[in-house]
């Protein structure tokens, strides 16, 4: 989506990018904590189901060392997918007219790119 504003001299120009309607699948590491004798995610150990928390919606399955095999907390179901839409600026551009001397030209711009 590109946008652009002028005022006064002035020019603003952004182009943003993004998706929305996407899911996107934790598997590995993003998912499964101990994966390989991997690390924990944080998100992971406060959420999970232990016996002190018995939560049936608990954010993530109670911890297990997961061989190479799996198990039947890493078998793929919709449990694991999660929202993956995003917006992104991808481009900014201001510009600046100028009615005096400050710049050679009589204007001035500057330009990022994300």
């Amino acid at each position: 989506m590109n946008l652009g504003f002028n005022y006064k001299g002035f020019d603003l120009g952004l182009l943003l990018q993004g998706v929305s309607g996407v899911q996107g699948l934790l598997n590995n590491y993003a998912g499964f904590a101990l994966t390989q004798n991997g690390n924990i995610q944080r998100w992971q150990a406060d959420g999970r189901w232990t016996t002190a928390n018995p939560d049936r919606n608990a954010i993530y399955p109670r911890f297990e060392q997961l061989p190479s095999t799996g198990t039947p907390n890493t078998l793929l179901s919709d449990y694991w997918l999660l929202d993956a839409s995003y917006l992104r600026l991808k481009i900014y551009s201001w510009d600046m007219l100028s009615q005096n001397n400050w710049f050679p030209n009589g204007n001035c711009q500057v330009y990022a790119s994300m």
